[in-house]
């Protein structure tokens, strides 16, 4: 007997269907948590200076508690810029009194 384990967080009904289908599984097999994790907040913007959009809503009071933080980015380069602007950025801010 196989034993197939699949994992996804962001995968639509649709999607676990057409999954099961192709690995020739029965769709009642899968089982399904939360669309929506109560743990996550999205947030998205249209901001046309991104980078200081990010680092305000990193500043805000909405992520102030928060123990981690993901951001996503489509492609390599953007996460290096990402992830220079807060290291540098971030870090002048934290380090000075407001």
């Amino acid at each position: 007997m196989k034993t197939i384990l699949g994992l996804t967080a962001t995968a639509t009904l649709r999607t676990c269907n057409d999954i099961c289908d192709h690995l020739q599984i029965s769709a009642d097999t899968a089982v399904r948590g939360e669309i929506f994790p109560t743990n996550l907040q999205l947030s998205v913007s249209k901001d046309i200076n991104k980078d200081e959009a990010l680092l305000a809503l990193l500043r805000s009071p909405r992520f102030a508690e928060c123990d981690s933080i993901i951001i996503y980015c489509t492609r390599r380069d953007d996460c290096m810029r990402v992830a220079t602007i807060i290291r540098i950025r971030l870090q002048v801010s934290m380090k000075t009194p407001s």
